[in-house]
């Protein structure tokens, strides 16, 4: 179960970066976003996808809420 997660959540996160550019740095301007991120690449997917999900609940991703 635990890879299905990782590969939705890998999938959600590159389909938002690849409208971005290709090569182009995104500035992360909500600090739950940038948590669920730094999770991501930590590799510690299910605590990712919980701060994505709490954010989107909350409303608290502000301009990464599209993403």
């Amino acid at each position: 179960m635990e890879g299905f997660f990782a590969r939705l959540l890998a999938t959600a996160i590159l389909t938002a970066l690849s409208g971005a550019g290709a090569g182009a740095a995104e500035t992360v301007q909500s600090l739950r976003y940038g948590v669920s991120l730094f999770h991501l690449f930590q590799g510690d997917y299910f605590t990712s996808l919980t701060e994505l999900m709490v954010g989107q609940q909350v409303a608290d991703l502000g301009v990464h809420a599209e993403n």
